[in-house]
């Protein structure tokens, strides 16, 4: 006996929710797909920058040791000065 017209009604409409949830299901799977591939460029990205940072962090401690090497070096050369000209007016 074929179905009847409220039952084809019924099938019809469980058959359009039945295919309006997979198209949901397969939007769902792209969009974590979608996620995973922006986390992933994400974590790429913050992994440069974090390198940056070290990088720039290492020639930053480098250019102040030298920085200082500088200014001990200008310091003795001024003791080293002021011996010499009190050397030269005592001679």
């Amino acid at each position: 006996m074929p179905p009847s017209g409220g039952l084809k009604i019924m099938l019809a409409s469980e058959l359009k929710e039945e295919s309006e949830l997979s198209l949901l299901r397969k939007e769902a799977a792209q969009l974590r797909t979608q996620l995973a591939e922006v986390k992933r460029v994400d974590d790429q990205e913050l992994d440069k920058l974090w390198r940056l940072a070290e990088s720039q962090s290492n020639q930053l401690a480098q250019d102040q040791a030298r920085i200082s090497d500088l200014e001990s070096a200008c310091a003795d050369k001024e003791v080293a000065e002021q011996l010499l000209s009190s050397h030269a007016v005592a001679i």
